[in-house]
């Protein structure tokens, strides 16, 4: 669900988490969630065994796209792009693991208001009636939708909210 570019990263779970990031901070990504180390371990070394020669990016592969491999590679190895299986010792492929079980990014800047999907700050929800949508001690002023100070997850939340809203502060006038 993460998509990395050279401009950044982005994709579903970023956008979900990005009205709770700042400049500084640290996000810890983990791109191998559902296998355990032991079990990587075991393929890195069944595939060393009968495949000695295979470049470790194309082992990779099967878990991660090209891009992303050849970016860990060169990481935690250098610049050895075409390095082998039979070239990582176990603990170098142990190392490996935790760097793509606790990739740390630091986040140096968010996307600018023209890329965004969604932004937060509007009108506090405790200055709004939530029955009408209608502010507190406002006489006839009725808010909706992104006006709020509501930011909703990625797959409609934030329209559905709009509609719903909007429909509240419609009846209520």
């Amino acid at each position: 669900e993460i998509q990395v570019s050279d401009k950044g990263l982005s994709g579903i779970v970023i956008m979900n988490m990005s009205g709770f990031l700042d400049p500084g901070a640290k996000l810890h990504i983990n791109v191998l969630s559902k296998i355990d180390e032991a079990d990587f371990i075991n393929h890195f070394s069944f595939l060393k065994n009968n495949y000695p020669n295979k470049k470790l990016v194309a082992m990779l592969n099967g878990y991660i796209n090209d891009k992303l491999a050849l970016y860990f590679v060169k990481k935690v190895y250098g610049d050895f792009s075409d390095i082998t299986l039979n070239d990582i010792t176990k603990s170098g492929m142990v190392n490996l693991y935790q760097e793509l079980t606790d990739w740390v990014i630091t986040v140096s800047e968010l996307g600018s208001f023209d890329n965004s999907q969604a932004t937060r700050g509007g009108i506090v929800t405790q200055q709004i009636d939530p029955y009408t949508m209608k502010l507190y001690n406002k006489r006839s002023i009725y808010v909706t939708g992104e006006v709020t100070d509501v930011i909703g997850k990625c797959g409609g939340y934030n329209l559905t909210y709009a509609f719903i809203t909007g429909y509240i502060a419609g009846k209520s006038v």
